[in-house]
């Protein structure tokens, strides 16, 4: 068994390699990679500083498993979306530089306020999303793991989720 936490909070107080030194020092084994904070997507240091980023990690006896890409996707105004969808596909790239192998990503679940009730207009838009995502993430040799939120209206629900396959 590996134990694995977030940098989250400890990236945003004391920088990114000091939280990797608070984790490692505190027996984890594999850090997640949080890039939903805006300090952390608004910011691109580059592949060479990611890079160095992972030898620090590896130095330390941690590594990086997994990364949080930013969410929500959608919103109500089209450049906003395109805007995040960019963001997301740059944290993609960071996640391969560090050697990551899974990303996370909460693909438009909050788009009731554009579908009208209809369950399978929001799964149709969601196919389209993440087989966006899906080709720059095999390219960069990630898998995308898909968070499927639901809402209060329970528009999404495991069964439409389930159903992502057939579309």
């Amino acid at each position: 068994m590996k134990l694995s936490t977030t940098t989250g909070h400890l990236h945003e107080y004391f920088g990114l390699e000091k939280a990797i030194d608070i984790l490692a020092s505190s027996g984890y084994d594999a850090i997640d990679f949080s890039q939903f904070d805006k300090f952390v997507y608004e910011a691109d240091f580059g592949k060479d500083y990611y890079t160095e980023i992972r030898k620090l990690a590896e130095s330390k006896g941690v590594y990086f498993n997994q990364s949080h890409a930013p969410f929500g996707s959608s919103f109500k105004d089209e450049e906003k979306t395109k805007k995040r969808f960019d963001e997301i596909v740059t944290a993609i790239k960071r996640a391969s530089y560090l050697g990551v192998q899974n990303i996370i990503v909460h693909p438009c679940q909050h788009l009731e306020y554009d579908v009208e009730g209809n369950p399978e207009k929001l799964l149709s838009i969601i196919w389209i999303f993440i087989k966006s995502l899906s080709l720059i993430a095999k390219n960069m040799k990630l898998r995308l793991l898909l968070k499927i939120c639901g809402n209060e209206q329970g528009i999404l629900t495991i069964q439409p989720a389930q159903s992502l396959m057939s579309l």
